[in-house]
């Protein structure tokens, strides 16, 4: 009883001690905050911190249920991750360009303005990553995502020269095959519920033939999957493990998991790890000897890598930082594009006409080709509308959100007629959701999904229905930086674009999608009411995502 009695008490002196740390912190956090200038709201607990992302969602939810308004407060509108889907523009409309999240652990900063977000992303001297949130990234060497400084800029220069037409040309051909096997598994299933799982193994599949070479067939996620034998594990089972489990990989680190006293399935994640960097050296060391041997080889991201940095002397890449740039590659652009496949699919089985008016341009450029003949250089251009499906369903929906920071010196920002003093180690977000939504830029219809927004008709002297007259519409510089902007913007922006145009065009060439209509339920509710789920299921895990699509099954059928 005195044992218990004594744990009791450390236990509360230890919140009292953390209580009272964390009121601390946040005064001193306030009082800072109050200096910048700006409108200020309170939250008691950064929406970052590990501990409350874990109980965020279910302690909101049971505040929201408070009675008399009390409700309505900062916690249940902006102490949790994915707020801003919630508040859009609104809380810029109340308070103006800018205001700060003051919390125990950061004071949060968010502009509205597309002009000052512009200006802010170009200025990465003063508002740099902040690399206390990326180092984790660096779990199999340096990357561009960590880097800062001349290290960045001579990784920038080096990967830059690796997203060339002639590595998108695969990213297009493998992006059609593995779209038009994905579309036949589909068409063979009376409904379908595993839009997530399947777009994950066709993006899978993609970066692993574009970025290492290796190809695999689509299979889909209720066929027979090809097992080897034994215990080893093939390239893509060791990717596949690792991007599964990437927050545990780089929050414990490959050296912590290789402890023989960890769990099975920790000592698996550390094999898999083990296995990728050994297939990541493989290519490495063939590719070094073809280049010092002038033998062609396969193009994909990780032989332009090592052949980029074989040909710089100076400015060249160990072998650390490319195992470090490939992985940031398959991390930052394996789930986001999934991601935004599912909100796709989603928003298009909701608008058959959509569907029809993406149809027609297809047959348009492609006719009756058949997909070994598609063409990246003549027609990846030409597919204007099906691009503006991407923008579109980006737009309203962002998987990854931008922050910055003020480092450990301060940053001055133009905000109006005021210069905001910004202390060190403030951190910087655009608004995203603001931006991609306000009225004042997108119209009053701005959270309507419409990719018609994004396409200009030919000029008066084209014929009509002259589709190849058509041009993407470019929007107010700020007000749509789904892949960031200024000097830091990501560097597989049209990898991703190709990729997705790709698998639209493979998919509704040959198939429709409509919602699984319930019992009593006619075609039209059934649309209106996958529109009404893509709203509300929409939330944030680590990204941004439709939180159960296997609940609004789907049914594909040949045109």
């Amino acid at each position: 009883m005195a044992l218990f009695f004594s744990a009791a008490v450390a236990v509360l002196l230890l919140l009292c001690g953390y209580t009272l740390y964390s009121a601390i912190c946040l005064l001193q956090n306030y009082l800072a905050a109050r200096k910048i200038g700006v409108p200020v709201r309170i939250i008691p607990v950064d929406h970052i911190n590990p501990v409350w992302v874990l109980v965020s969602q279910q302690v909101v939810s049971v505040l929201k249920r408070l009675p008399f308004g009390l409700g309505d407060n900062n916690i249940t509108k902006y102490n949790y991750l994915g707020f801003e889907l919630a508040i859009r523009w609104k809380s810029h409309e109340e308070m103006g360009d800018a205001f700060i999240l003051c919390s125990p652990g950061r004071n949060w900063l968010y502009l509205g303005n597309p002009d000052i977000i512009t200006t802010m992303l170009k200025r990465n001297t003063d508002f740099p990553h902040d690399s206390e949130l990326t180092a984790m990234l660096d779990v199999f060497g340096p990357n561009i995502a960590t880097a800062q400084g001349a290290d960045w800029k001579k990784m920038r220069k080096l990967i830059a020269s690796c997203f060339g037409d002639s590595n998108l040309e695969p990213v297009w051909q493998e992006s059609i095959a593995q779209a038009s096997d994905m579309g036949r598994y589909w068409s063979s299933q009376p409904s379908v519920d595993t839009v997530a799982h399947d777009t994950r193994t066709l993006s899978l599949n993609v970066m692993s033939r574009a970025g290492f070479g290796k190809v695999y067939p689509f299979k889909g996620h209720h066929e027979p999957q090809l097992k080897l034998g034994g215990t080893s594990l093939s390239y893509k089972e060791a990717l596949q493990t690792i991007l599964e489990n990437s927050i545990v990989i780089m929050v414990l680190g490959t050296k912590f998991l290789a402890k023989p006293w960890l769990p099975r399935s920790l000592q698996r994640l550390h094999y898999a790890c083990a296995s990728f960097q050994g297939y990541m050296t493989e290519l490495y060391e063939a590719e070094k000897k073809n280049s010092l041997e002038g033998k062609r080889s396969d193009r994909n991201l990780m032989t332009s890598l090592v052949r980029a940095s074989q040909q710089e002397t100076k400015e060249s890449l160990n072998e650390n930082e490319i195992y470090g740039n490939m992985f940031a590659f398959n991390f930052a652009g394996h789930d986001t594009t999934a991601h935004n496949f599912v909100w796709i699919i989603y928003f298009l089985a909701g608008n058959p006409q959509v569907q029809d008016w993406i149809h027609d341009e297809i047959e348009h450029v492609l006719g009756g080709r058949p997909r070994e003949e598609w063409n990246y250089k003549t027609d990846y251009p030409r597919l204007k509308r099906c691009l503006a499906v991407v923008f579109e369903s980006l737009r309203l929906y962002q998987p990854v959100g931008l922050a910055k920071w003020t480092g450990e010196h301060s940053a001055t920002l133009q905000v109006g007629d005021k210069t905001l003093v910004i202390p060190p180690k403030t951190m910087v977000s655009p608004s995203h959701a603001s931006a991609h939504t306000d009225p004042k830029y997108w119209g009053p219809d701005s959270l309507t999904w419409r990719p018609s927004r994004w396409i200009e008709p030919g000029p008066p002297s084209s014929a009509p229905g002259d589709l190849d007259g058509e041009e993407v519409v470019t929007p107010v510089r700020g007000t749509f930086i789904a892949w960031s902007d200024g000097v830091r913007d990501c560097p597989g922006k049209k990898f991703s674009q190709v990729e997705s145009v790709a698998t639209i065009a493979a998919l509704f060439r040959e198939w429709r999608v409509d919602p699984v209509t319930n019992p009593g339920e006619t075609l039209e509710a059934a649309r209106e009411r996958v529109l009404r789920f893509i709203e509300e299921d929409t939330g944030m895990v680590l990204l941004v995502q439709l939180l159960h699509p296997e609940r609004c099954p789907l049914a594909w059928k040949k045109r």
